[in-house]
């Protein structure tokens, strides 16, 4: 599973609802997960995440691309 950039989210479990899988503190959701979300997405997030952030020193544009997943996740339901 490749890391990934995490919001929120830091080291427990999936924030996909009903998702019980644990995730690593650098992931923002499971892997099953992070490739369910919009690949338009994916791609804010990746390019506006700088390692070492925090959710005080992050970017706007992470912020609202953390933000957009979440809701994205959200509107999803339970589990895939």
């Amino acid at each position: 599973m490749s890391p990934r950039p995490h919001g929120r989210h830091a080291a427990g479990h999936c924030p996909w609802p009903g998702c019980p899988k644990s995730i690593k503190a650098n992931y923002l959701c499971c892997r099953e997960h992070w490739y369910a979300l919009p690949p338009e997405i994916r791609a804010r997030i990746l390019a506006a995440y700088r390692p070492g952030q925090t959710a005080l020193t992050a970017s706007p544009e992470y912020l609202e691309a953390l933000r957009d997943a979440l809701r994205y996740a959200a509107s999803q339901g339970g589990d895939q």
